[in-house]
């Protein structure tokens, strides 16, 4: 059985006698935002535009991190509009531990720490850039494993 907890519009579905705490909500309102179309497609466009700057061999013009830094704040700008309507005291300074404490094989939330750690590592950042360019994940969309 489950135990479904809802939130303004978010539906959030856990196993029975599981604690749904803060972090567990942000993060499923974070995969809310992930899976529009409306944040798909602002993604896709980003990194359409700007992908060709980043290669492999670790030789990058001086504007990449510029715009990296534009990709972390649409990523930030576009997450905080959700979840600051659900926690007006949110802060991403509260999520940082829980991002760097992530171990790989959670699989809860997978596709919100991978995203939130291309925006917090440069390196992940243009790892992504690069499989774009590569055509190894033209489609950005985001997929959500189920349980």
């Amino acid at each position: 059985m489950s135990n479904n907890s809802e939130t303004a519009d978010c539906v959030y579905a856990f196993d029975e006698g599981t604690e749904i705490t803060r972090e567990d909500k942000i993060l499923a309102a974070f995969e809310d935002v992930l899976l529009s179309d409306e944040f798909v497609e602002k993604q896709d466009e980003f990194i359409a535009k700007h992908s060709k700057l980043f290669t492999e061999d670790g030789d990058l013009p001086p504007e990449c991190m510029k715009i990296y830094k534009q990709y972390a704040e649409l990523i930030e700008k576009t997450l905080l509009a959700k979840v600051s309507k659900l926690f007006p005291d949110f802060s991403f300074d509260e999520l940082i531990p829980l991002i760097k404490n992530h171990k790989e094989e959670d699989i809860a939330h997978a596709d919100v720490f991978e995203l939130l750690t291309a925006t917090l590592d440069f390196n992940e950042f243009r790892d992504l850039m690069v499989s774009y360019n590569k055509g190894q994940n033209t489609d950005l969309e985001i997929k959500v494993t189920k349980f």
